[in-house]
């Protein structure tokens, strides 16, 4: 199991190297905190705490299309 779904550990999932991958999602969460930033200067209230931006949990049968799918 890995915890992280960089493309070079996709491609050792995809070759039986590893049995699973969880990965973060930092393009979401910089996307979203600038929202939330511009929201707040607006005035209007923070964010929920913590604010979920999803994970991509691969596994070999699903390594071709799970980034970004969440499954």
């Amino acid at each position: 199991m890995v915890a992280d779904t960089l493309p070079v550990q996709i491609d050792l999932l995809k070759e039986g190297l590893a049995t699973g991958n969880v990965g973060q999602r930092p393009f979401e969460m910089g996307y979203k905190a600038m929202y939330f930033l511009k929201d707040i200067k607006d005035g209007k209230a923070a964010p929920q705490d913590p604010t979920y931006t999803g994970l991509d949990v691969c596994t070999p049968k699903t390594a071709a299309t799970c980034i970004g799918s969440g499954s």
